[in-house]
């Protein structure tokens, strides 16, 4: 059986190789990026997948000499250093050595491509979400009126999250905000970020909203945000969600399906305490037009008690005189009534007196009598008419203040929790105070110039009065300078 040496397999291989064409355009996805800082070469490994089949992966190198001049122009273009995840288009020259193998020298690379494959995968992404209908369910979650329990994604070293925690301190309203450590840019993104909105939605019941905050950040590192695992996570969340991944010219997709998206964490915060102060505004305002409501009623409550009460007073009195009016008239009409007849009786006796005198005596004794009974009968009726009238009167008189007295005490138990008010308008509690009041012939006196010497004077104190005489008048010298 004819052999070769391992050595000599190697060098035909190389051999081989070197009659080819050894430079090629060639995408792939690199698994693995190391810069070696001390040489300055930058170590690859590149893989070619399909979904998760590996299906090919060599090693590359890119030289000092070649990477200081690939590097500037792929981060110029992208905003990114080469890193895992990315999708890239290099140029590649083939070389094998026999002791390290088959490797790939890279001379050049179009970040043209990993961009055009970034917008590629985050298509991809929107249209596969609108196609399963959950692009817009997480917008459709109610958010509740004052978030103030929220879970926070992020990366516990950023620098937007120390700045989402002071907004939302200064704020003043009270925020509990609970961390979950995730990264947010390089290959490991995507895994630790559904990692953590699914511990979250264990425990969505302890939580009002979710913040998935960072600070800025290229395009490239901004496109872990295009993930369909994110994304989808995101959009059937079972509470808000907020984006706050910090880029204000892209819109990541996660920024998209999420309930409300800020351009910064702080934007971020300052939405969460400005939902507070509408709310605290609101409620002032409400405030306001409470208490000047309940003004405008009490008010108008006591304007309707004075003046039902002046009527009830004015209806009494009219009706206490009308009745004592129709009593006098009955009274005077009785009496008339009752003289008219006993005259036109005695008249007409005096008459028959005179033709029956000669032998009528007894029957003018018996007349006489008859018209004196007569008499007192109406006389007694006219003091019992008037008696009833005098008793229905009374009844009256007694029955109408008791209803107004009713009235006036419902109304007055409607305003107790105002009687405070009207107490302190009492003068008595002026002259508690010590201020008194000085009356001359029941009159106040305000004005010295208004008294002569031997006046008397009665000052009333809270307790008491005192009457004195003026001995000695001394004018208000202002009204001297006034003058």
């Amino acid at each position: 059986m004819d052999s070769i040496s391992l050595h000599e397999l190697a060098s035909r291989i190389r051999g081989a190789i070197e009659t080819l064409e050894t430079e090629f355009w060639v995408v792939a996805e690199v698994a693995q990026a190391n810069l070696n800082r001390r040489s300055g070469h930058c170590y690859l490994d590149l893989v070619d997948k399909r979904e998760d089949e590996l299906l090919a992966q060599m090693r590359a190198t890119i030289w000092k000499w070649a990477f200081q001049k690939i590097s500037a122009k792929f981060s110029l273009a992208t905003g990114s250093d080469i890193a895992a995840g990315m999708k890239v288009l290099l140029l590649v020259e083939v070389r094998f050595h026999e002791v390290y193998g088959l490797s790939l020298n890279i001379k050049d690379i179009d970040p043209t491509y990993t961009l055009g494959e970034m917008a590629r995968k985050r298509r991809e992404t929107i249209e596969r979400l609108e196609k399963e209908g959950i692009f817009n369910k997480n917008k459709q979650v109610q958010l509740a009126l004052l978030p103030s329990r929220i879970a926070v994604v992020t990366s516990e070293t950023a620098a937007g999250f120390g700045d989402f925690l002071n907004t939302l301190k200064a704020g003043g309203y009270g925020f509990r905000v609970t961390l979950y450590p995730a990264f947010m840019q390089g290959d490991r993104t995507e895994e630790s970020v559904v990692s953590a909105l699914r511990a979250i939605a264990k425990k969505a019941g302890d939580y009002d909203a979710v913040a998935i905050i960072r600070g800025g950040g290229s395009q490239v590192d901004l496109s872990s945000f295009d993930s369909y695992v994110i994304a989808r996570e995101i959009a059937l969340f079972p509470i808000p969600v907020f984006a706050g991944i910090g880029h204000e010219r892209d819109e990541s997709v996660a920024d998209m399906v999420a309930h409300t998206r800020h351009i910064t964490p702080t934007a971020v915060a300052e939405f969460l305490v400005g939902r507070f102060q509408e709310f605290e505004a609101t409620v002032d305002d409400c405030s306001r037009r409470l208490v000047q409501r309940a003004k405008d009623l009490l008010f108008n409550e006591q304007y309707n008690l004075r003046h039902m009460t002046d009527q009830l007073v004015s209806r009494s009195r009219s009706i206490m005189q009308s009745a004592q009016h129709a009593l006098e008239i009955s009274a005077s009409n009785l009496d008339s009534a009752s003289r008219n007849m006993v005259i036109r009786e005695l008249g007409a006796m005096k008459l028959r007196g005179q033709k029956l005198l000669a032998g009528a005596g007894k029957l003018v004794e018996r007349k006489k009598h008859r018209l004196q009974m007569q008499a007192g009968v109406f006389q007694n009726l006219a003091r019992t008419s008037l008696k009833s009238e005098i008793v229905r009167i009374t009844q009256l008189g007694a029955v109408m203040p008791k209803g107004v007295l009713r009235l006036i005490k419902g109304q007055r138990e409607r305003l107790g929790s105002f009687g405070s008010s009207v107490r302190l308008m009492n003068p008595l509690n002026v002259l508690m105070r010590g201020y008194s009041i000085t009356t001359k012939q029941g009159r106040a006196v305000t004005d010295a110039a208004a008294l002569d010497e031997g006046d008397i004077l009665t000052t009333r104190l809270a307790r008491g009065e005192v009457t004195s005489e003026v001995t000695n008048l001394v004018e208000d010298m202002r009204k001297e300078s006034d003058g």
